[in-house]
């Protein structure tokens, strides 16, 4: 019998007793039913789990006496070794393109562009000519106020772009999962 959920690997302690059961994976929230042949993904008909109603019973530990728990899965992750998802982050995801590396970029971008409007803010008003008119202050001490602001907005513009492809590739890396 299968013990292992079939989209993360966690492995649960059901039996054949526990067949008929349904349940959400404590580490990745998927909707489980135990069948004979083990567990499986709980059919879209079939009503989900209350999530409120889950922690309460799954904490129960399935026993071979028969009382009030007899309905419990054990949600616990066994002793036994699960196989975990590969997780990414080495350089073949660099290498491969599936990690950007602009944003990354844009965020030092974004510091240099702060750094360069407020000391050149701060230059221009230590280096000011004394005759110069007011306006040219306010200016200056906009440009220091409001210089990292437009370049943040300008930077998180830019990074959105990246976070909506980042967003698309976790939704087509979940749809390639599902049976």
């Amino acid at each position: 019998m299968n013990t292992n959920c079939p989209k993360c690997g966690t492995n649960y302690g059901v039996t054949a007793a526990h067949v008929g059961r349904k349940f959400k994976c404590k580490s990745c929230g998927s909707a489980l039913v135990v069948t004979e042949d083990g567990l499986d993904y709980q059919p879209s008909a079939a009503p989900a789990v209350n999530p409120h109603v889950y922690a309460e019973e799954t904490t129960a530990v399935a026993t071979d006496d028969r009382d009030e728990r007899d309905d419990e899965v054990e949600a616990r992750p066994s002793r036994g070794r699960a196989r975990t998802p590969r997780r990414g982050g080495g350089i073949g995801d660099y290498l491969t393109f599936r990690k950007m590396i602009v944003p990354l970029v844009i965020q030092i971008i974004f510091w240099l562009g702060v750094a360069l409007t407020v000391f050149g803010g701060l230059y221009a008003l230590v280096n000011a000519p004394k005759n110069m008119p007011a306006q040219f202050y306010l200016i200056t001490l906009g440009m220091i106020v409001l210089g990292p602001f437009l370049m943040r907005m300008y930077c998180e513009l830019l990074i959105v772009m990246f976070r909506i492809n980042d967003t698309l590739t976790d939704i087509k890396n979940e749809l390639s999962r599902r049976p």
